[in-house]
């Protein structure tokens, strides 16, 4: 099994003996030939991979489900669908966030153990949609 955050590079090779003709990898919905394939995944997924080789003898198909998995990346981006959100020093309360890493697959998983604000003058007022710079520590 081969499984890391996305981009999840994975090189598949066949070790086939005899004569071969032909080789046709299938790894989730993308085909390929070679005796080795290099593959670069971005979306996060469990995939499996079908190997299908030809040769004189006949053809053989040797097929692992769930070969890959690819997690989210690190976190590029936390959302929320709060409309207006005014934090002010020493308030409380609980806002939804969502994070995604650089290709937009969700991270379920994320834990965000606290999220500090801070501005001048200790008000921190977010009243429309936009863009606003986070960190995650």
């Amino acid at each position: 099994m081969n499984f890391g955050q996305a981009p999840l590079t994975v090189t598949l090779t066949d070790t086939s003996t005899g004569s071969v003709d032909s080789r046709e990898w299938t790894v989730g919905e993308q085909t390929d030939e070679g005796i080795s394939i290099t593959l670069v995944f971005e979306n996060a997924g469990v995939l499996d991979v079908t190997l299908i080789v030809s040769g004189p003898g006949g053809t053989d198909e040797h097929a692992v489900t769930g070969a890959i998995v690819v997690l989210p990346g690190p976190i590029a981006s936390i959302e929320t669908t709060a409309l207006a959100i005014i934090v002010e020093a020493g308030a409380e309360g609980e806002i939804e966030l969502v994070a995604f890493d650089q290709f937009g697959n969700r991270i379920d998983s994320a834990d965000l153990a606290w999220l500090e604000w801070s501005s001048a003058d200790d008000r921190v007022e977010f009243t429309g949609p936009g863009f606003f710079t986070t960190s995650t520590v």
